[in-house]
C-alpha cells in the first residue's frame, strides 16, 4: 500500500496530472507482434499529445 501511495505522488509531481488523469490518458496505447514467415511485425495505436507528454515528463521512450 505504502508503495503504490509513493508511486502516485511520485506521477504527480513529475507529470502535475492526478493518477486518474495519467491512467485515461495512456490507457489508449497498445501494441502487438505478430510473426509472419519468421519476421516479427509490430502493430501500435498512435501517442496521443496528452500521452507523450506524460510520457516525456517520466523520460520513458516507447521503441
Amino acid at each position: 500500500m505504502f508503495a503504490s501511495l509513493a508511486i502516485s505522488r511520485y506521477l504527480n509531481t513529475a507529470t502535475g496530472l492526478t493518477v486518474r488523469k495519467i491512467l485515461h490518458a495512456l490507457k489508449p496505447i497498445q501494441q502487438i507482434t505478430v510473426r509472419i514467415a519468421g519476421h516479427d511485425h509490430i502493430a501500435r495505436d498512435p501517442i496521443t499529445k496528452p500521452a507523450q507528454a506524460i510520457l516525456d515528463a517520466l523520460d520513458i521512450t516507447l521503441d
